[in-house]
């Protein structure tokens, strides 16, 4: 069976659904009996592994598959830096004035579908050839506005660039070394970002760089450059992306912290990384505030807490209190229901977890005292400025 073959029986399976036998043996008995179990048939094996995939990355491809039902993964190959759907789609806003968009690092594809499903004309750039036949495939299948090149991204940009004027580029470098280890300094990155940066300017095209989360904002500016916006992006509770927007006409450093969902929210934009001054307090008032972790990342969550008049209880806790409510962008507001200084005071089973500066994190906490998830019951654990340990109850409340 010809590998064109396969990948056609294969799409259509998956979109029919008939490969709900697989689906049900692989609930039943785990992916390693059926893999024994299907591997002389070329065809149930492979559906077998899509089966795998769809069930392992559900959350970060769900919005793919329910789209294209037929789209098939190449197995084997991690999905933890494939950006999320919803940073996707935000990115994808973000290009409306660009004819053309060059993603140069296409891996898996799921931002170069973001980018063709918003209207715009693709060029999808990837080198490994087993990732590339698969991205090829799905491309011509269901969006034939990609085009689609089995290349190293900057040799294709060297010699293809100067045909584009009104493009965007967009990369993603990888952030892993052969042996599978993450790498944190941008010169490890593959392709490098500053090598990229310098084509693009060469060329005089836009830049939509993605890098790590864990990246420091001041080490993004001075390695790569100063005059440029950095996008903070989170999903739900999540820190999950920064993404560098170089344009030769942009004068100053921006930042913007954007809450990815269906419908994005601009959570704070401002040009300071400074972290504010936050009066403390050693004991909760009426209402508990939890900042989302991208507010964190740049201590915008301190010069918010100064606008709303909270207070903290350390200065390296992150979470707050005040006797009013307010609705934050990206903040969660609980009411206050009891505080002490010792857990066992406290009469509670199911809670979520948060900790400031504290000995245990969440998970310790979780497992000791064998609490549940909740949704609604918040337990916070932290020290205060005084030193002394706090413990607060409180319930969620919707503003």
């Amino acid at each position: 069976m010809s590998l064109t073959t396969l990948y056609d029986e294969l799409s259509s399976g998956l979109e029919q659904g008939n490969f709900d036998f697989i689906l049900k043996e692989l609930h039943q008995t785990g992916f390693e009996k059926c893999r024994l179990k299907f591997q002389q048939n070329p065809l149930f094996y492979e559906a077998l592994n899509q089966l795998y995939i769809r069930q392992k990355y559900r959350g970060k491809i769900k919005p793919l598959i329910e789209r294209y039902k037929g789209w098939i993964f190449p197995h084997g190959i991690s999905l933890q830096q494939s950006s999320h759907p919803f940073t996707a789609k935000l990115k994808s806003s973000l290009a409306v004035k660009y004819h053309t968009v060059i993603d140069l690092t296409g891996g898996l594809g799921m931002d170069s579908w973001a980018f063709a499903n918003a209207g715009k004309k693709v060029i999808y750039v990837e080198k490994n050839s087993d990732i590339f036949r698969f991205a090829e495939y799905n491309f011509g299948k269901y969006l034939p506005n990609v085009e689609c090149h089995n290349e190293e991204a900057l040799t294709w940009l060297e010699k293809n660039g100067k045909s584009y004027t009104r493009a965007l580029v967009y990369a993603d470098p990888a952030r892993r070394d052969t042996a599978g280890n993450k790498v944190f300094l941008f010169h490890h990155y593959q392709p490098e970002p500053k090598a990229i940066l310098k084509q693009c300017r060469d060329l005089q095209l836009d830049l939509m760089l993605k890098l790590s989360p864990m990246a420091d904002i001041q080490y993004i500016w001075k390695e790569l450059d100063s005059n440029s916006k950095v996008l903070v992006l989170g999903v739900e509770q999540e820190l999950k992306e920064l993404v560098l927007l170089y344009q030769p006409q942009t004068q100053q450093k921006y930042i913007e912290i954007w809450l990815c969902s269906e419908e994005p929210e601009l959570m704070f934009s401002g040009t300071t990384t400074q972290k504010a001054e936050v009066p403390l307090v050693d004991s909760p008032e009426k209402y508990v505030y939890i900042p989302h972790p991208a507010l964190c990342k740049i201590h915008a969550d301190t010069h918010l807490a100064g606008v709303h008049h909270l207070r903290a209880f350390h200065p390296l806790a992150k979470i707050y209190t005040a006797e009013q409510a307010y609705p934050l962008k990206g903040w969660r507001v609980f009411e206050t229901i009891t505080s002490t200084t010792r857990l066992k005071d406290i009469s509670v089973k199911e809670a979520m977890i948060v900790t400031g500066i504290f000995p245990q994190n969440a998970s310790e906490i979780r497992k000791k005292h064998k609490f549940n998830e909740s949704d609604i019951t918040l337990l916070v654990a932290t020290k205060t400025y005084k030193n002394k340990n706090l413990w607060i109850l409180a319930k969620k409340i919707a503003l």
